[in-house]
């Protein structure tokens, strides 16, 4: 299998004549709330034609299978380009093409107000920086917001020194969802509307990358709809949709591959769509094992065949049901990776990946796991220290076998709204 990249012109009219690197997706992730997340593709091809994805920056991108089946869709975020040595990275990140300085001017509290670069805003779309400050009067601010702007108009390349002697590349893509943080919103009215319908306005009031919206369950709850401009509108939206409705389930979002928008009622817990095996892989209603690179989020899955029929769960949470709220799909890459029972096992820093004779291809960051590495497992590599308990004893999973992480909660656990658990 062999998932294809396709990149299109920044205003959407036509797909790119493609240059001459080997582009492969090395990583896909999605989330109940705003469908594709994050994709992650490796490139391989001469510096003359590894230089022109430099230019792709806020390209949109779709990725097909080979049902040409599109599995993941968003724009390119970051860009970074490696010759021999030298890498220059170049990411969204960095830029600002409307800034607003807040401050203070004597004891009254102002702000310069958004001031926009036309031209960056035109080909990238518009997106904001709120700097405050402290004590300055309006001309100074006004000052300082220009030349915030002068500098962070354009995206900033970024060059360092490295390791190898390689001619690569790799593009960092986001899902169009996360675009509602470029922008800080701000609603004047006072009224009390249900909340599905200010999540339908404020992403109407973007008026930016996002199609129209479908809302298909109201919440039946209303709020105050006064924003005072101090939050971005991902940060207001997801709010909302935490709100959730008046049966008590939790509003999901996401963003179909026209980029319209789908606002929707989480599904009850007794509406399995997935089954999770003692071999860790996910298969669907018919039993049929299901392709790593296709999203299950936002759906209910079921252990099958792992929690003995005798235990006694009556006073716990059921953990056979379980909501996916992400998944991940890592692309097949060389080396041996440990997984346990229940799937791949994160593995303590730095030992997730082996290459035998190589040590650690990647390194990680998840806490501690009981593990027992075989004797002799990794040639040349320190087997990792556990702390006491239970081993989990890995079972290696053959080179070039991808695989999907998923990241779950229970069927009654609660959710959060802004710190705050909601059951």
């Amino acid at each position: 299998m062999a998932l294809q990249v396709a990149v299109s012109n920044r205003d959407y009219t036509a797909k790119l004549v493609m240059p001459q690197v080997k582009l492969t997706p090395a990583s896909l992730s999605w989330t109940a709330i705003g469908g594709p997340e994050r994709a992650v593709i490796d490139g391989i091809g001469s510096r003359e034609e590894l230089f022109t994805l430099l230019d792709w920056l806020r390209c949109p991108v779709e990725i097909y299978d080979e049902y040409i089946d599109c599995v993941w869709w968003g724009y390119v975020h970051e860009v970074e380009v490696k010759i021999g040595a030298i890498e220059i990275g170049v990411s969204l990140d960095s830029m600002a093409n409307s800034v607003n300085v807040a401050y203070t001017d004597g004891t009254e509290r102002k702000s310069t107000g958004f001031f926009p670069d036309v031209t960056s805003a035109d080909e990238y779309g518009l997106k904001h920086l709120l700097e405050t400050v402290t004590e300055m009067t309006t001309t100074a601010a006004t000052a300082y917001r220009d030349a915030l702007l002068l500098a962070r108009h354009y995206p900033t390349p970024l060059v360092r020194v490295s390791q190898g002697n390689t001619y690569s590349a790799r593009l960092t893509c986001q899902g169009w969802w996360q675009t509602l943080g470029w922008q800080y919103y701000t609603d004047t009215g006072t009224s009390s509307k249900y909340t599905t319908n200010l999540i339908s306005e404020a992403i109407v009031d973007y008026n930016q990358f996002l199609g129209t919206v479908a809302v298909e369950t109201g919440s039946g709850i209303t709020t105050l709809e006064t924003r005072d401009g101090d939050s971005t509108y991902l940060a207001v939206i997801e709010e909302l949709l935490a709100v959730g409705t008046s049966n008590n389930k939790r509003l999901l979002a996401t963003v179909n591959q026209d980029r319209t928008v789908r606002i929707y009622e989480e599904p009850a817990s007794t509406a399995i769509s997935y089954y999770l095996g003692p071999d860790g892989r996910l298969y669907d209603e018919t039993g049929t094992l299901t392709k790593d690179y296709k999203s299950p989020v936002g759906t209910w899955l079921k252990l099958k065949d792992v929690i003995p029929g005798s235990t006694d769960l009556s006073m716990l949470a059921d953990p056979s049901v379980q909501f996916i709220e992400r998944a991940e799909y890592v692309a097949p890459r060389r080396g041996v990776t440990l997984a346990g029972p229940l799937g791949p096992v994160a593995l303590p820093p730095g030992y997730e990946g082996f290459v035998p004779g190589r040590g650690p291809a990647r390194p990680t960051t998840p806490p501690p796991v009981d593990i027992i590495v075989p004797p002799g497992a990794y040639p040349g590599t320190p087997a990792p220290s556990r702390p006491p308990g239970e081993p989990v004893t890995p079972e290696p999973i053959e080179p070039g076998h991808s695989r999907l992480h998923l990241e779950t909660r229970y069927a009654r656990s609660p959710w959060q709204i802004g710190g705050a658990p909601r059951v």
